[in-house]
């Protein structure tokens, strides 16, 4: 049994495909299974066989039907005892797959997360993007917080019969987001979790076809995130602290999608949907711990308000005043100085 089955969903690629194949390939865990699942074109399943022709590690799955459909079909493959997943357009540290097993073993945990750079054509604007954990054994309840960051599933390995006990997969429809889901299903139902704080994944940030670059699917990450819900009802998570997370967690998308949107269609569609998905998270408490204020009004204005352009006017006369409250309290302060000054002069 490998220690690792890395499974690469690949579609349209081929301008990335060798440099992340070079960057798994050349891990210095070696005992790996690479799972190649690759949907097109021909100039990407060229490379897959020449790749897989040098390197006996590599299989290939020819057209799993879709990104969810890849992923899955390279799940059920897999014969590693953890299993990690790599986008295309990405590329890897060395060391990565050995510092998550070796992490992932040593405390025999569900899932062993690792913190990620953004990486740009222009190396000079790499970043790494951190959780504030510590490395080494993790709680949820310690720090549900880490729910809201960036659905990163790539910057992890997953242990195969967790994932396969708690029947674990990512959608098949044709979607945007995917990983949302995913990203929250498994640190939900993870009995056990590990990191490793330091950056070992580059997420590429150059690809002008990421999803997160299109605004033409307005209800997708709505959706994604639903599909979560639809197998872990609200009813299930006890802890106030996660379900308080998880409320943050999906304002905090829903705010970012609604912004993104431009046109009077899409922001009303998205409006009225976004709006049954909220209620779902009206029944219980909210303490609003994590919010900012706009975030908090948008949440409310979810839920009162039956069009976005009564809540985007709402926002705007809330703001407006507290902005006149705060210049009418700055210029009490300065009439006051004067005042004083005057009468002390």
């Amino acid at each position: 049994m490998p220690t690792v089955s890395i499974v690469l969903p690949i579609f349209r690629v081929e301008k990335y495909l060798a440099r992340c194949l070079d960057s798994v390939c050349g891990q210095t865990l070696r005992d790996i299974e690479i799972i190649l699942a690759t949907d097109g074109p021909e100039s990407c399943d060229a490379i897959c066989r020449e790749y897989a022709a040098k390197d006996p590690r590599i299989s290939i799955i020819i057209r799993p039907g879709g990104y969810g459909q890849a992923i899955n079909r390279g799940i059920d493959a897999a014969k590693g005892e953890y299993i990690g997943i790599v986008e295309t357009d990405d590329w890897l540290e060395p060391s990565m797959f050995q510092k998550l097993y070796d992490m992932a073993k040593l405390h025999d945990v569900d899932l062993c997360k690792g913190a990620f750079y953004h990486s740009f054509n222009d190396p000079t604007k790499n970043f790494a993007v951190y959780t504030g954990i510590a490395s080494g054994l993790f709680s949820l309840k310690d720090y549900p917080r880490i729910l809201s960051y960036q659905p990163s599933v790539w910057s992890a390995v997953y242990k195969r019969t967790f994932l396969n006990k708690h029947d674990i997969r990512f959608m098949e429809r044709r979607l945007s987001y995917l990983d949302v889901s995913f990203h929250l299903e498994t640190f939900i139902r993870a009995g056990t979790i590990a990191f490793v704080n330091e950056p070992l994944y580059h997420y590429y940030q150059d690809n002008p076809e990421q999803s997160v670059k299109s605004s033409e699917k307005p209800l997708d990450g709505l959706l994604t995130e639903k599909h979560f819900y639809e197998k872990k009802p609200l009813h299930q998570i006890s802890d106030k602290n996660i379900f308080e997370s998880l409320v943050f967690t999906a304002v905090l998308h829903m705010l970012w999608n609604y912004k993104r949107l431009t046109s009077y269609e899409n922001k009303q569609l998205f409006w009225r949907e976004a709006r049954q998905f909220a209620r779902m998270f009206a029944d219980r408490p909210i303490a609003f711990k994590e919010f900012t204020p706009r975030q908090k009004i948008f949440f409310k204005m979810l839920l009162f308000s039956p069009h976005f352009a009564i809540a985007e006017l709402a926002s705007i006369c809330w703001y407006a005043y507290k902005n006149l409250r705060r210049t009418i309290d700055n210029c009490s302060d300065i009439l006051f100085k004067a005042v004083f000054a005057r009468h002390h002069s």
